[in-house]
């Protein structure tokens, strides 16, 4: 009798034991990855926003001109939050109608809104604009109900249900930056 005439195979107990850590090593492989899926969404929606922001204040405070050769330059640029989108947007001054140069979208399920806090209160607020002035940092966060003017606030984003949040901030300096609790 040979040695290898009494091993056939591998035992059934441990069948289950290798198909038991198979099942737990894909399970939660499944639940990080939706999590992961649903942080990097937020994340890349913060960043960008963050991005646009930066845009329109640089534009306002070093942009000579609008189109190359003319004297055409824009008082304001801002960002309009909208419903489903954001725009970023030029003025040639206040009370003037903007000039769309880009539209982004909100990737659906994700929510927002805005806090000011100039007067420590939540609105909800599906429309706002954040404005940079000519030759200045600050920032002029632009309210259509209340038709109101503040100067630092939050844009706070949250995931389809609700367990990833990041906060935009823009403080009265001009400094913008991405949180993951509230703004200093």
């Amino acid at each position: 009798m040979t040695l290898f005439s009494q091993s056939r195979g591998f035992t059934l107990m441990e069948l289950l034991v290798s198909t038991a850590i198979i099942v737990f090593i894909v399970t939660v492989s499944l639940f990080d990855y939706r999590a992961y899926g649903e942080n990097a969404a937020v994340d890349k929606l913060a960043n960008e926003v963050v991005l646009a922001l930066r845009e329109a204040q640089v534009y306002a405070t070093s942009v000579k001109e609008f189109q190359p050769g003319t004297d055409n330059f824009y008082g304001l640029y801002g960002v309009h939050f909208h419903s489903d989108e954001y725009i970023f947007r030029a003025y040639e001054g206040f009370g003037t109608p903007p000039i769309d140069i880009a539209t982004y979208p909100v990737p659906s399920g994700i929510t927002r809104w805005f806090y000011d806090s100039s007067t420590d209160t939540v609105p909800e607020l599906t429309e706002f604009t954040i404005l940079f002035e000519k030759s200045k940092l600050t920032p002029i966060i632009r309210k259509t109900t209340p038709e109101t003017d503040g100067y630092r606030g939050e844009l706070v984003l949250k995931s389809p249900n609700g367990s990833v949040e990041r906060r935009v901030c823009v403080e009265q300096t001009g400094r913008i930056f991405i949180s993951r609790s509230e703004c200093p």
